[in-house]
């Protein structure tokens, strides 16, 4: 026969036990839910950014904020995906640039972007193309949106 302290251990040991492995499953879902807010937070603020851009220049035209949101995520798309290519066949000019390509490289993009969302999202010239990707950079550096 077991003695009732053996028991009321036993007891205590098996709901620790479930106590751990609720804990646990609520912190990794917390924290999946954390990283998906964080997700849809940057993506959120860099529609805000875009969509700051629209005010501060005369030549940026942006519908509304759920158009400034979609050109958030194309241009994280094409940033993931194209850039690395521009980066490498433009190699040897941005070597002779000190870098300084990497600029137009970044007008290219949004030039890119501009192009997919036409009639929502449009941007007057190329050299304000340039202008404004070096403001959506500062902007996203400084909020911490490019890491």
């Amino acid at each position: 026969m077991t003695s009732f302290n053996q028991m009321t251990d036993l007891i205590f040991c098996l709901y620790f036990n479930f106590y751990m492995i609720f804990f646990n499953q609520l912190r990794s879902v917390i924290a999946l839910k954390k990283g998906f807010t964080d997700f849809v937070f940057k993506f959120v603020l860099g529609a805000g950014v875009i969509y700051l851009m629209g005010y501060l220049f005369e030549g940026v035209y942006v519908k509304d904020f759920s158009v400034a949101f979609v050109v958030a995520i194309v241009l994280a798309l094409l940033n993931k995906f194209v850039k690395p290519l521009l980066k490498i066949f433009t190699l040897p000019i941005n070597i002779l640039t000190f870098g300084l390509f990497g600029l137009i490289i970044n007008g290219i993009i949004l030039s890119i972007c501009v192009n997919i969302m036409a009639p929502d999202f449009q941007i007057a010239s190329f050299g304000l193309s340039i202008i404004v990707s070096i403001c959506i950079s500062i902007l996203y550096a400084i909020l911490g949106l490019n890491k």
